[in-house]
Parts: structure tokens; C-alpha cells; sequence
């Protein structure tokens, strides 16, 4: 299930500033009793939204900020969200997140240098109890080359 559809079909989420904002509150009420068994929910709501008595495996997709700079270029995205969602990357705030909801049930996969085929191979793996997290510092990376004032001005 995708949370973010799933939200709009809810009516849970706003538009704000051209930004989809969503009540997650509201979202964790409706997600609720659709979910049980092996459910599979995908999106960067999941920390907000799910209890972490039910999760048997967190799989956190990260990429790096310089790769997704471009993305976002492509996808139109404004200057301000580009720089959050980058910002948020670069400090792993959802992955932080993830660990902290799912503990040892959470793993990280870095998707950069993948193809789509490796990453859903890797994450079947991992899903399947095969595979180790991947290691994801941005921050040091970003620190490194001299990027802070670059994404965070």
C-alpha cells in the first residue's frame, strides 16, 4: 500500500504552498484496520504513522543528496522543498526515525549507484532476512567536500 495515496484517498492530506501536507494522526486511524498479516506499506510516512509492535522489517531507501539535487531539478520541484526534503536526507531524519519505530528492524539500502533490479534484489534479500544494512553518513560526505552552506544556507 502507498501511504501517500492512501492519504489522499482518506482525505487526510492538505495542499499548502503548492507542499502536500498530511495529518498523520488521522492517517495512522484509517490505516489501522487495513493492515495485518504481511502488508507492505511504502512511503516516508511509514515512521509516522505505523506501531512498531507490528513491523517485522523497515527497509529505508537512501540516495545521496547530490543525486537527488538533480532529481528534484527535474521533477520542478521549488527551491524550498528541494532544499527540506535534501536537508532531511543529508541529516537522515526519516531513517532516524525508522530506527527509532523499528530498532534492529530497520535496514538501509543506499539506492545511488543501484539500478532499480539490484535495489529490489537487495531489498527482497533483506526482507527475507539476507543482507546487512548499508552504512549512510551524508553529512560527513556533504562536510567533506565543503557543501554545508550549499544545502543548508
Amino acid at each position: 500500500m502507498d501511504i501517500t495515496e492512501a492519504a489522499a484517498e482518506a482525505g487526510v492530506t492538505e495542499c499548502s504552498g503548492g507542499i502536500l501536507e498530511v495529518d498523520t494522526e488521522a492517517l495512522r486511524t484509517v490505516l489501522k484496520p487495513r493492515l495485518g498479516g504481511d502488508s507492505l506499506l511504502v512511503g516516508h510516512l511509514a515512521p509516522y504513522v505505523m506501531d512498531g509492535s507490528l513491523v517485522g522489517r523497515i527497509i529505508i531507501l537512501r540516495r545521496s543528496p547530490y543525486s537527488l539535487a538533480r532529481i528534484y531539478d527535474e521533477r520542478g520541484y521549488n527551491e524550498e522543498k528541494s532544499r527540506e526534503n535534501l536537508g532531511s536526507e543529508i541529516l537522515g531524519t526519516i531513517a532516524h526515525d525508522a530506527f527509532i519505530l523499528g530498532g534492529a528492524k530497520a535496514i538501509q539500502i543506499d539506492t545511488t549507484d543501484r539500478t532499480i533490479e539490484e535495489t529490489v534484489g537487495r531489498a527482497r534479500d533483506i526482507a527475507e532476512g539476507r543482507g546487512r544494512s548499508d552504512e549512510v553518513d551524508w553529512l560527513s560526505i556533504v562536510r567533506d567536500k565543503g557543501d554545508l552552506g550549499r544545502f543548508f544556507p
